[in-house]
């Protein structure tokens, strides 16, 4: 009964993102979908072989080469804007799929049935971020959907050492590999889920199958992780090319500077952060309000989650994007979930109907025009406002889609037919370079 519920409210979640997807088809993507939209195409006109792209900054733009492959396809048939868009919408279903995965894993340690599952599905995607992955052509959605089936895996083999799990090792070691891809930043599961085996290493060695073939496999999946990262590092790995992000910056300069020379501004703000993401999920209430809700919660689980937010801290795309923190948001659903369970039928009805309500008008918010337009002088003046420090609303970006829309159709009306557009933009090197006329501009203008 209860994976009927589940299907119906996977099927409601990914109707309403179908909807998003379909209604804001037409405004242009913006910012770092640039340099993903132009590596997709990139490896569409080169026989969608990503070698020659990865190898190439120009090609690049120094961007992790797997959401570009998946869009690449979707690019070819549907152009720029849409197929990458389209590729996001494919991420974020496969992101609530190991959702549904790791609730169920979770849900076993906390001694939740697994007929909450829905309700927990509900609430975590009842939240405008998540919705916004649908249609925001950015990787996030597929990132955190990777972090979480690595952490299903990384479960079942940590806690049923009976089970012969040695195709699962190699599994887990081919999804953080294609993490890394996604996200350099995946690099962190490296850590993260041998952390969570050695936690579960007195059970395991006492009584795990297969005991040694597992525990060889296991250093050499990881060991193998570890030179390919180094490979890419000098710039010898054909996958992977952090020779050419460490020189020309993309990110990783960022990310290693922060983890080697952290700054306590940059802490600091990147915490801010992660509390005010968490602050949309504001069912978190239900952990404080409900008895239950502030129950032990196991320690493997949350060392795997809390190695995630401390290993994205000190980088300091992080003060600012919160999306880089969609991954933790399910184990925090799961405490919620906790909460709920243990909490009267009036209080849950009730504080289920409040929850539901504020997030409704979010989520349309940020993710529906006509809404956002009636909505805006509150939007605007929310912007403006302090608890906006950090630019913390950067990722629900549909005022930025409206307004490149508004100037792309001003640019339409005052350039006569056949007249000549002169577009300059040093965005990610010439990441937007033959991506103008993608994004609306007229056929019979011009692009130079």
């Amino acid at each position: 009964m209860w994976t009927r519920r589940l299907i119906l409210t996977l099927a409601g979640i990914l109707g309403v993102g179908l909807i998003f997807l379909l209604a804001n088809d037409g405004l242009p993507i913006v910012r770092n979908s640039f340099a993903y939209a132009k590596a997709a195409m990139n490896i569409a006109v080169r026989g969608f072989n990503p070698l020659p792209v990865v190898a190439d900054m120009a090609l690049s733009n120094g961007k992790p080469i797997a959401f570009s492959l998946l869009s690449a396809p979707l690019v070819a048939i549907f152009g720029a804007n849409t197929g990458v868009r389209m590729a996001s919408f494919l991420g974020t279903v496969f992101f609530l799929g190991a959702a549904c995965l790791a609730f169920m894993r979770l849900n076993r340690r906390l001694g939740i049935d697994r007929a909450w599952i829905p309700l927990e599905l509900l609430v975590l995607s009842l939240n405008p971020l998540v919705f916004y992955q649908f249609w925001s052509a950015y990787p996030d959605g597929l990132f955190a959907g990777e972090v979480l089936l690595a952490f299903v895996l990384v479960d079942l083999i940590a806690s049923e050492p009976e089970r012969d799990t040695r195709g699962l090792i190699v599994l887990l070691g081919l999804v953080i590999y294609t993490a890394i891809h996604t996200r350099l930043y995946g690099a962190i599961l490296g850590l993260a889920c041998p952390v969570y085996l050695l936690l579960h290493a007195r059970s395991f060695l006492g009584r795990a199958t297969h005991v040694r073939s597992k525990i060889v496999l296991l250093c050499i999946v990881f060991g193998l992780l570890a030179a390919a990262l180094v490979m890419a590092r000098l710039g010898r790995n054909p996958t992977l090319n952090l020779y050419v992000t460490a020189r020309e910056g993309a990110g990783y300069a960022g990310y290693m500077g922060g983890l080697l020379h952290p700054s306590s501004k940059t802490l600091v703000s990147s915490l801010a952060l992660l509390i005010f993401a968490l602050a949309l999920n504001f069912h978190l209430a239900w952990v404080f309000v409900a008895k239950g809700g502030r129950a032990a919660w196991p320690l493997a689980p949350t060392a795997f989650a809390a190695i995630y937010v401390l290993g994205l801290l000190s980088f300091s795309g992080s003060s600012y994007n919160m999306r880089f923190f969609l991954p933790v948001f399910p184990f925090v659903v799961a405490a919620i979930a906790l909460g709920i369970v243990n909490s009267g039928a009036r209080l849950r009805r009730g504080g289920l109907l409040a929850v539901a309500s504020v997030a409704l008008v979010l989520t349309l918010d940020y993710n529906l025009q006509p809404v956002y337009r009636l909505l805006e002088p509150l939007n605007d003046r929310f912007a403006a406002s302090p608890l906006n420090g950090e630019r913390r609303l950067d990722n629900l970006r549909i005022g930025q889609h409206r307004d490149l829309a508004a100037r792309i159709g001003r640019l339409n009306e005052l350039i006569e037919p056949g007249g000549t557009l002169y577009w300059s933009s040093r965005y990610y090197g010439t990441a937007t370079h033959g991506v103008a006329e993608e994004l609306g501009i007229r056929g019979d203008i011009e692009v130079r």
